[in-house]
């Protein structure tokens, strides 16, 4: 995978008995609430003011095929899943 900022973070990779690779990998995203205004409608980003977020974070593991790059993997994998946008 080309050098970019990823949204996770590989751990540990283990070869496992039938030639696939086990990564250990965690994953993140900030997930923003939205509010309602005086006027009960909904406000974000720039206009958005005393608002807040969540950070979700997860842990886990992925077998990854042999002939697979495992960051180009993992990464579709993820976003797959809705953990990247």
């Amino acid at each position: 995978m080309t050098n970019i900022i990823k949204p996770f973070n590989i751990l540990r990779e283990v070869i496992e008995e039938d030639g696939v690779t086990g990564v250990t990998f965690e994953v993140s995203k900030i997930n923003t609430i939205e509010e309602l205004d005086v006027d009960n409608k909904v406000t974000v980003g720039d206009y958005w003011a005393g608002g807040s977020s969540t950070r979700t974070k997860m842990t886990s593991y992925l077998s990854v095929p042999a002939d697979e790059d495992i960051e180009t993997y993992l990464y579709k994998y993820l976003k797959g899943e809705g953990w990247i946008s």
